[in-house]
């Protein structure tokens, strides 16, 4: 079967309720929208959560997806606002966030004086990302871990161009302060 684009299929989900469509657009997403969400939440059980009412929201939105939106962004737009709404609701607390990668990635040929650094390094980037705003949080998370464009940040954020800049700036010169 031939490989189809977000957007064909997400035509397809959208004209002909096609299921096996909308599971193939999951497939391929899903990961990382669940890596969004544990970054914004700091745990693993309500990202999950978070990820599969967002999958419903999809499903259950379909028909107002327009073809001039690209799917990931209007996904992860409605992601993002499904996470502030938990943030906010206080079903979960303001999340520290890190990459749990960096634990996995210290070498066991570390000595434990550098994987005690490597830790060292993790808590006080628990402690910057503490420090960043919600906004600044997933912006910088969908930028530098996701490797999305500024036009689709804005979009999702519904913010400008210098908005988006003066966030990221922010954000590096908070995790910057606290790495120093």
């Amino acid at each position: 079967m031939q490989k189809l684009e977000d957007a064909e299929l997400m035509h397809q989900i959208k004209k002909y309720d096609d299921q096996p469509a909308f599971a193939q657009l999951l497939k391929r997403h899903y990961q990382s929208w669940l890596h969004f969400a544990v970054r914004m939440l700091d745990n693993q059980t309500i990202a999950e959560d978070m990820v599969q009412e967002t999958c419903i929201k999809i499903w259950n939105s379909r028909h107002e997806w327009k073809p001039s939106a690209k799917v990931n962004t209007w996904a992860y737009t409605l992601l993002y606002r499904h996470c502030i709404d938990a943030l906010r609701s206080q079903k979960v607390r303001a999340a520290e966030i890190y990459d749990d990668s960096l634990h996995s990635s210290m070498n066991s040929t570390h000595s434990l004086t550098e994987k005690l650094e490597d830790e060292e390094m993790i808590q006080q980037l628990k402690r910057g990302f503490s420090k960043l705003s919600i906004d600044e949080k997933a912006i910088f998370v969908l930028h530098y871990y996701h490797n999305m464009k500024q036009d689709e940040l804005c979009e999702i954020f519904k913010q400008s161009s210098s908005a988006i800049e003066s966030s990221l700036y922010r954000a590096r010169k908070k995790l910057k302060a606290w790495l120093q």
